[in-house]
């Protein structure tokens, strides 16, 4: 199963006025000029190479994870002009070197986007992923795995997120991160079950959100897919 097979999912209704960046024009201060709001585009990064040996945060991305951010290029293409960026971990940072070159665009690394850290732990089972997260999601204030609680992870990467769009007046934001923080600050401002969120969101895959709102516009996931990638987060 390639990434060109999988899913997109719209939810909420669109704009009635669209332009080439997918979003809604509008009128800044009567100035009679058209300013795109653009998007927030929450990315997970692309498969890593899984280490047991080393804890999640050092992965590197796998040949594979680099084959599926050519073609993850191709679906942000859509969203450009963009401000680029990554979270400093190597398998997003590599994921958005790659998008970068494919869409000849420049990036920045930002601190604060990086995914909860967890300590070295065995190689798991999908099943056996899915329950040793699930207490991340369930106690939202107590640091279940790493050093931070679901909330302080959420709020931290949500500071970033924000100082980002703060450095641009229109366009969008690609931000390439992880799956734990995307979900928690996606469904901090929407109708949205993190978890399942997070369950569905392999490597790699997107979120799209209103840029002022955040309000969830569109999940580009796997979920069709055989393609395992929950990759640490």
């Amino acid at each position: 199963m390639t990434w060109g097979a999988h899913r997109r999912t719209r939810l909420g209704s669109a704009p009635n006025s669209r332009n080439a960046f997918g979003s809604s024009e509008v009128d800044m201060a009567g100035s009679g000029e058209a300013v795109t709001p653009g998007r927030v585009v929450l990315v997970k990064h692309a498969q890593p190479s899984l280490d047991g040996s080393r804890p999640a945060r050092d992965w590197e991305l796998s040949s594979e994870g680099r084959t599926q951010s050519k073609r993850l290029a191709d679906h942000l293409r859509s969203f450009l002009p963009c401000r680029l960026v990554s979270s400093r971990e190597p398998k997003a940072k590599s994921t958005c070197e790659i998008v970068a070159s494919e869409l000849d665009v420049p990036m920045t690394l930002v601190d604060g986007l990086h995914e909860i850290d967890r300590p070295v732990l065995p190689i798991m089972s999908a099943s056996e992923h899915l329950r040793f997260n699930a207490g991340l999601f369930e106690v939202y204030d107590r640091r279940v795995v790493g050093d931070e609680s679901a909330r302080e992870a959420r709020e931290r990467f949500e500071r970033a997120v924000r100082s980002e769009l703060e450095r641009i007046r229109e366009g969008s934001l690609v931000v390439v991160a992880h799956g734990t923080v995307i979900s928690l600050l996606v469904g901090g401002h929407n109708d949205v079950d993190p978890f399942q969120l997070w369950q569905r969101l392999r490597c790699p895959s997107f979120v799209v959100l209103e840029r002022d709102s955040l309000r969830l516009v569109e999940v580009v996931d796997g979920s069709e897919a055989g393609l395992f990638g929950d990759g640490g987060g």
